[in-house]
């Protein structure tokens, strides 16, 4: 029997497997707080998550972010956030992901809440 076959079988499949076992990130965290005087208002840019924003009349902005799974080539996600006066921004990018190449099961959870007064 010619080997040839079987090793153009072989061959995608193994480049499958590295892929997807090379494509998973570690968990990420973020979690960052502002002050803020008067009212705040916040901005929050994502490309793939689900947002929970808690509402309170206290003078301080929180953010929470977790996230899990495969990011595909992109790598990990990019989460930053900065305040300017009153206005508060998120921004958390998952990157972009291939099926192909590992994309797998991705998520991302947002929260935004006010801290806790001390």
């Amino acid at each position: 029997m010619n080997a040839a076959p079987r090793l153009a079988l072989a061959l995608p499949c193994l480049i499958m497997a590295v892929c997807s076992c090379a494509s998973r990130t570690e968990p990420v965290t973020y979690d960052k707080s502002y002050s803020i005087e008067g009212r705040a208002t916040v901005h929050v840019h994502t490309n793939e998550g689900s947002i929970r924003v808690l509402t309170s009349d206290t003078q301080a902005v929180e953010f929470h972010v977790d996230y899990a799974g495969g990011n595909g080539l992109a790598g990990p996600p990019h989460i930053a956030s900065r305040q300017q006066g009153g206005l508060v921004e998120l921004e958390a990018n998952a990157g972009a992901t291939s099926f192909f190449f590992g994309g797998g099961t991705r998520r991302m959870d947002i929260e935004v809440s006010p801290m806790t007064a001390p």
